[in-house]
């Protein structure tokens, strides 16, 4: 692809940090000391007390660690993970822990998640291990327990409006009722729940937890259920958390989560290689829900960034101010002072498997084709499922906006890979999955 020259010249900084639950932590150990040991190469962090050297996967060198700590060869202060039980100290107690969860036993807990009252702060959670009886809010949050499998551990869920994805959820875990963005009409559903079952723990996507009111938290409170909230609309906080969720779930779902994991993981670093010959990036306007300029703080521009891309907001003041909230398009002019980005990805939740996958990328396309059409940038509209994992998107975006770099098909071969393990993709093909579209997809399906 010829560098276009609307593109902005940027310097390619690669930094890596380690993710847990969305706050960062310092990786402890290095692959030297940790070459004897099972690890898997995922650079986010599983966010339990007991894994010392914070890395992905809880092995004996964590024992190793906490061991060495208490004979006098480490410092504790060096590992913020280390103490298992929290109790300020590292002893036999904690390395009793950290065996028991290596071998699936139960014992308990603590895990880091985000704080309710401000989810900017992390904040730790006591559990059963492993959890049973889970409860899951926020459709991303149905979708990352069947990233791993989840679905056996399940006993309710707060009902999105996607249950094709969500079907292995609905075949197993009782269907509470509610929405995307309000526990209130299921809540009830789930009090009675609660009186029946012992539930283990209250799953909350990071995003949509403001339906979950201070009145409703109270209820978990008092029932002494746990509530972890994770971030997980962002792909690499995506990581993080379903790595935690899979742990936590016990023995099968953590050997899922961890390939997945792996895999997601794979994107990123497949991307960060490509990229390291780009000087320039392209620009890009985010689109959702088909007619809607979403505001300039959106996740939507992280995955943006992720696969390679500049939000266009950054390099366009204009821009940055009339959309600092999301703006909802009403005609063709509404982006006509905009139309030199390089590119306009629009991100749109459809829903699993279609009988007439030709006819729904059509209907999709031409539904909101006037706003876009006399844009100069027209040709360079896409359209990616919102409803797939987050490295699948990742991908595609990286596919879209980097043609020259991405072998044919990049996208495609992650979503064959993820779709392996993964029940939330049961019976999806590309053939038969919307996952993402072009202009040149669009002339070619209506021809």
């Amino acid at each position: 692809m010829a560098i276009s020259t609307k593109m902005i010249a940027v310097i390619v900084v690669v930094v890596i940090a380690v993710a847990a639950a969305g706050v960062f932590l310092m990786t402890q150990g290095n692959n030297n000391e940790q070459k004897n040991y099972d690890n898997i190469e995922v650079t986010e962090t599983l966010a339990v007390y007991g894994n010392a050297d914070g890395n992905a996967i809880i092995n004996d060198y964590d024992v190793d660690i906490l061991q060495d700590i208490i004979d006098g060869k480490k410092n504790m202060s060096n590992y913020p993970l280390a103490d298992a039980n929290k109790d300020g100290t590292i002893d036999s107690k904690d390395i009793e822990i950290v065996k028991k969860m290596m071998k699936h036993e139960e014992c308990e807990i603590y895990v880091i998640g985000q704080n309710y009252d401000s989810i900017e702060n992390q904040t730790d959670v006591k559990v059963k291990y492993p959890v049973t009886n889970a409860v899951s809010y926020g459709t991303n949050m149905n979708a990352a327990l069947l990233y791993v499998g989840g679905e056996d551990s399940v006993a309710g869920f707060f009902r999105s409006n996607y249950q094709n994805f969500e079907a292995a959820l609905v075949e197993k875990a009782e269907d509470l009722g509610g929405g995307a963005g309000t526990a209130e009409a299921g809540w009830p559903d789930f009090t009675v729940l609660a009186g029946k079952k012992t539930i283990g723990t209250f799953f909350a996507d990071k995003s949509k937890i403001s339906g979950l009111t201070a009145e409703y938290k109270k209820d978990l409170d008092d029932a002494g259920i746990p509530l972890i909230i994770l971030p997980i609309t962002d792909a690499k906080d995506e990581i993080a958390s379903t790595l935690l969720i899979g742990f936590l779930l016990g023995e099968k779902t953590e050997k899922i989560a961890q390939e997945y994991a792996t895999t997601s993981w794979n994107v990123f670093k497949n991307i960060e290689e490509k990229m390291k010959s780009i000087t320039t990036k392209p620009t890009v306007i985010s689109i959702s829900m088909g007619s809607k300029v979403v505001k300039v703080s959106s996740e939507n521009y992280d995955t943006i960034r992720e696969a390679g891309g500049v939000p266009y907001w950054e390099v366009n003041e204009a821009f940055k101010k009339a959309f600092a909230k999301t703006v909802g398009i009403k005609t063709g002019e509404t982006l006509s002072n905009y139309d030199d980005a390089d590119y306009m990805i629009s991100v749109r939740s459809i829903d699993s498997k279609s009988e007439n996958l030709k006819q729904t990328m059509i209907d999709t396309w031409e539904a909101w084709d006037e706003y876009f059409e006399d844009l100069d940038n027209y040709e360079n509209l896409c359209y990616i499922n919102n409803l797939l994992p987050g490295a699948i998107k990742v991908a595609y975006h990286f596919e879209m906006m980097f043609p020259e770099l991405a072998e044919k098909g990049y996208g495609d071969s992650v979503f064959n890979e993820v779709a392996k393990t993964c029940s939330y993709l049961k019976g999806c093909t590309v053939d038969n999955t919307f996952t993402k579209m072009t202009y040149e997809d669009y002339v070619k399906l209506k021809a």
